[in-house]
């Protein structure tokens, strides 16, 4: 199967069927220049690709998280 089709299905997969609002994908060696530890290869030796999705949240849940931890209630 071509890596575009497979790229494509994985990013359609996690944005209609999980939800996510970003998807990236990026060659392992794209990091190659991070420090020790940081390398997708440093935990996975033979890794290949680095897949990250995220999603937004709501400005008021972080900000009053982050308040829960100023206040020490966290």
């Amino acid at each position: 199967m071509d890596k575009q089709i497979i790229t494509r299905k994985i990013k359609n997969f996690l944005i209609a069927e999980r939800g996510m609002d970003m998807v990236g994908i990026c060659p392992a060696s794209a990091l190659d220049a991070e420090p020790e530890g940081y390398r997708p290869t440093d935990i996975l030796y033979c890794c290949k690709s680095v897949i990250v999705f995220g999603r937004r949240l709501l400005n008021g849940a972080v900000q009053a998280q982050f308040r829960r931890l100023e206040d020490g209630m966290a």
